[in-house]
């Protein structure tokens, strides 16, 4: 449990866990690249963190390896290891649909910065039809809270989040998909809550 936990953490941090296959630790899964780092972190995970989540994070960005640049500098570590295995440079990420509404909301000044409470109504659009439907949507902006706050309906999902590839929440999802199609410029482009922040 430490060890999935531990590269799951890494997985979100780095882009890539300590073993790729965050889904599968078994006989088909991956090979972890640093099996004495996840071993070490689970270790440290579960007897000095005592499985405080809070800990492990603080300790992987505050470590050398997360504050190293993305820029290639060392010509030869990039001949020898290519895909960037053995960590010589921070990897690039894309931002995911939550961080870019976040940013919308926070760049056009309506961001709530309050925590906790209650969730907000998702937005239904005219196209958002079904069994089970709310009978009220809510606000366009999510009254300006982040969007974690905004409320997951299982077939009600916002087109926004969809088109940055959410995880459906159907079953657990270790990784994320990862596309770059037409949708997504479209959507900075004609989404009503971008308009509105705009």
């Amino acid at each position: 449990l430490a060890r999935v936990m531990v590269n799951r953490v890494w997985h979100h941090l780095f882009g890539q866990g300590l073993v790729r296959s965050v889904d599968n630790f078994g006989v088909l899964g991956d090979r972890p690249s640093h099996r004495e780092l996840l071993d070490w972190l689970a270790d440290w995970y579960r007897t000095e963190a005592r499985w405080s989540t809070k800990k492990l994070i603080r300790l992987i960005v505050t470590s050398r390896a997360y504050r190293m640049s993305s820029a290639p500098t060392d010509a030869v570590a990039e001949e020898k290891d290519p895909m960037n295995a053995l960590l010589h440079l921070m990897r690039l990420r894309r931002l995911e649909g939550e961080a870019i509404r976040d940013a919308l909301l926070f760049v056009s000044g309506d961001l709530d910065k309050a925590m906790f409470g209650a969730s907000v109504s998702i937005h239904l659009t005219p196209f958002m039809e079904g069994r089970g439907r709310p009978e009220k949507s809510g606000p366009v902006d999510g009254f300006g809270r982040r969007t974690i706050y905004v409320e997951v309906r299982r077939n009600f999902l916002s087109p926004m989040m969809l088109a940055y590839d959410t995880p459906l929440p159907f079953t657990t999802v270790g990784r994320r998909t990862s596309s770059n199609v037409p949708a997504q410029a479209l959507t900075l482009l004609n989404d009503p809550f971008v308009l509105r922040q705009a």
